[in-house]
């Protein structure tokens, strides 16, 4: 008597268990597409309020208060110099007081962020990059970060016309 066995052939268990990795393979890569368009788009949020915010702030002629050259502003600010907290600042020191914070808020909020103020062209007519024409008509944000971790040499994502120079 003979006993019939039933069951899957070796062929075919081998290719439904490639099948199964691949589609394994393929939702792990969408997944960390995902995670990596979701940083991307977080940065781009942030930005686009901070330097939102700066912009109102300078046009409320906030930047007419600074004692600064007309180069990068944001560089000139690295330490607090007051604590304004209590209200008993100048403007100039209050000035200082806001771009300090508004650059620590932006560090935290996109690692390996530059950000550079400068006079340039409106965004549009500006240079592409971080260089800026000290004869143009424009105080002007400039804004990039990395597009991946380790990339060194990036071009801005984000300009911004923070005020008309006289």
């Amino acid at each position: 008597m003979r006993v019939k066995l039933s069951g899957f052939a070796f062929g075919e268990t081998l290719i439904a268990l490639m099948i199964v990795s691949i589609a394994g393979l393929l939702v792990v890569q969408s997944s960390g597409t995902n995670a990596v368009v979701r940083t991307k788009s977080v940065s781009r949020a942030a930005a686009a309020r901070l330097a939102t915010e700066l912009s109102e702030w300078a046009r409320r002629r906030g930047l007419q208060w600074l004692d600064l050259p007309a180069g990068d502003l944001l560089a000139a600010i690295e330490t607090p110099a007051y604590a304004c907290h209590d209200g008993d600042c100048n403007s100039v020191q209050g000035a200082r007081h806001y771009l300090y914070q508004w650059r620590a808020r932006l560090l935290r909020a996109i690692p390996g962020v530059r950000a550079e103020v400068c006079i340039d062209y409106p965004p549009g007519r500006a240079t592409v990059g971080w260089a800026c024409v000290p004869e143009g008509r424009a105080r002007v944000l400039k804004m990039g970060w990395p597009p991946y971790p380790g990339v060194i040499d990036f071009l801005p994502t984000l300009m911004l016309q923070l005020e008309p120079v006289d």
